[in-house]
């Protein structure tokens, strides 16, 4: 039995790029082919890019898209490309939003569809045809919703008096969706965790970086949302809480020592009384 090791699993996956970069790939095919997690182009999420399939930033259009629109395909061929999932996919009937990544090992994580009911009639037939090879299509499932805190960003900006309603509809004119509506307290001029629907319209958010709202006539800052960290730093070190701890102990413990010695002193240099009590010898009649 023979195992890949990560270095062979490295040259394998630099094969497989080469091998598709030979084929007369665009910079975006380029991008999808690439592991890992890309960064996105702000300007193509604002609509404002100029540079189209040459631009070397992501243009990932299912980013703005709900979970449910998406669907995974696994059991494709090794060697794979975007454009042959694409053209498996169009014959099936079905229209293909965004460049699929095409893993090395066999699989592609997410193909967005043009609508969510396109892509239940998808997974209902869960088979595709790529390439010769009967591929299985699966539900779309991101493994970084697990956390909820990875769907949240920070929001600043906000004018004296702006409801979470007015912020959640500034955004939503830009495309972005949420499950429900953000908690914006009365005299606060942010929010400090706003939820979408999915973990990749935060990225996208926070992407964008700044976000104009017509509604309340002001621009917002966007920043990734810090979660139980920024809730801990609130509070002092653990060096420093032990210094207080260990402070007030000593205070208690010296409050208390005054006492137990002021008591001492006291029981020290009291005048002994005499003692009614017959002496031994006395008793004896000695």
């Amino acid at each position: 039995m023979s195992f890949i090791t990560p270095r062979k699993q490295s040259k394998v996956n630099e094969f497989s790029l080469l091998l598709k970069e030979s084929t007369g790939m665009t910079n975006q095919e380029k991008i999808a082919a690439q592991n890992g997690r890309t960064r996105l182009c702000r300007h193509f999420l604002r609509g404002t890019c100029t540079e189209g399939d040459n631009c070397t930033y992501c243009h990932d259009i299912s980013v703005m898209k709900p979970d449910d629109q998406k669907v995974f395909i696994g059991g494709i061929p090794r060697n794979c490309t975007s454009r042959q999932v694409i053209k498996a996919v169009n014959d099936a009937g079905f229209k293909v939003l965004n460049i699929p990544k095409c893993h090395p090992s066999g699989f592609t994580p997410k193909v967005c569809l043009e609508s969510v009911a396109k892509a239940k009639a998808l997974l209902k037939m869960a088979r595709v045809e790529v390439e010769g090879v009967i591929a299985d299509v699966r539900k779309f499932t991101d493994s970084r919703s697990t956390n909820r805190d990875n769907m949240c960003v920070t929001v600043s900006g906000l004018p004296q008096g702006a409801t979470g309603k007015d912020l959640m509809e500034g955004l939503a004119a830009h495309g972005f969706i949420f499950d429900r509506t953000p908690l914006v307290n009365t005299a606060d001029t942010f929010c400090q965790r706003l939820e979408l629907a999915t973990v990749e319209m935060a990225d996208a958010l926070v992407a964008l970086e700044t976000v104009r709202c017509s509604n309340m006539g002001c621009e917002l800052t966007i920043t990734q949302y810090g979660g139980r960290k920024a809730r801990r730093s609130v509070r002092p070190p653990m060096a420093q809480t032990r210094s207080m701890q260990s402070t007030s102990w000593s205070a208690r413990q010296g409050e208390g020592g005054k006492c137990r010695q002021s008591f001492l002193n006291r029981a020290m240099t009291a005048p002994m009384k005499p003692s009614s009590a017959p002496v031994f010898s006395e008793y004896m009649g000695m």
